[in-house]
């Protein structure tokens, strides 16, 4: 069982599973495209951590996909070197909460509003 949800956020960035999260947390965010950090609602900093594109591209959903993919992937298998399982539940609360906080709220056993709405949301999906 793991080894199956590791592989999931693991692999390619056309991966189905990490698509879906993709899908799962741009409806977690709910913002038009359009607006500053796009559908996906990255923060001007969260970019820079991923491409060196201009911020600006995080409203072609194209590219904000594929920038969130590579982000998705790189933490999974961060948090798979740590023997922590990347569940969409974790991994929603990294896009909300960043790395360090995410990691906060599992150590103090504090849940994440927002990754139980990206799990919710993964889980409803098909």
């Amino acid at each position: 069982m793991k080894m199956a949800i590791i592989a999931m956020f693991v692999g390619l960035s056309g991966d189905a599973d990490t698509q879906k999260l993709i899908v799962a947390i741009e409806q977690a965010e709910n913002t038009p495209w359009s607006e500053p950090g796009g559908g996906l609602q990255f923060t001007a900093s969260t970019w820079r951590e991923e491409t060196k594109l201009p911020y600006s591209h995080s409203r072609i959903k194209a590219t904000a996909k594929a920038i969130a993919a590579q982000r998705i992937q790189r933490y999974a298998r961060k948090l798979h070197t740590m023997g922590i399982e990347p569940t969409p539940y974790l991994m929603g609360s990294i896009w909300n909460k960043g790395f360090t906080g995410a990691m906060q709220l599992r150590r103090e056993k504090k849940k994440c509003k927002y990754g139980e709405r990206v799990q919710n949301l993964f889980e409803a999906l098909p």
